[in-house]
């Protein structure tokens, strides 16, 4: 295998087709694997594999290890990506109209041209809609907006709680409200 591996990996870097999709075959189940573990099931499984192997195929003329050393690489490059793609993710959580169902959607549609009222479906739709806006918050910023914004404490009590100063705990929620509000314009409503 090693061997095999070897020959793959110098027919790739002279961009010959056979041996590049020699190598893919032989590198996919430890791609696989390491996208797997490091992912679990994410939707995204299949690009994150495709975009494993752009890195590998940029990154081969980098490559100095011979045969199975490969393999090793391979799934640090995995690890590489999928780190990014966690990084990418967590630095613009959103939460798309899609996940809501079609009546949900309607009535969120509703709620943008008209103010809410006092029906129990608009009250449900403001739940859903505030515990997707506080989705896009960090943690820390979400158990400050809960505690300022929905519990009614104030900043002092917030910073007595927290651990924090009562300056860092108002910035918080300022910033936490910005954030809020972007979430809210990036679903189409103003």
């Amino acid at each position: 295998m090693d061997d095999a591996l070897d020959r793959a990996v110098a027919g790739a870097l002279s961009r010959d087709p056979a041996d590049s999709e020699r190598l893919v075959r032989a590198l996919y189940p430890t791609v696989a694997s390491a996208v797997r573990r490091h992912c679990g099931g994410s939707d995204r499984f299949d690009d994150l594999v495709q975009d494993v192997f752009v890195r590998i195929f940029e990154r081969l003329p980098q490559y100095r290890g011979r045969g199975c050393a490969i393999l090793a690489w391979a799934r640090r490059v995995a690890a590489t990506v999928c780190l990014n793609d966690h990084r990418h993710l967590a630095a613009r959580p959103e939460r798309p109209l899609s996940d809501l169902s079609a009546a949900q959607v309607n009535l969120l549609t509703e709620a943008a041209d008209h103010p809410i009222g006092n029906t129990p479906e608009q009250a449900a739709l403001a739940c859903v809609l505030v515990e997707r806006l506080l989705g896009s918050l960090t943690p820390p910023e979400r158990m400050i907006v809960e505690l300022v914004y929905l519990e009614g404490c104030g900043a002092q009590e917030v910073a007595e709680l927290s651990g924090w100063s009562s300056v860092r705990v108002r910035v918080t929620a300022f910033r936490a409200r910005r954030k809020m509000r972007a979430a809210l314009e990036r679903q189409g409503f103003r």
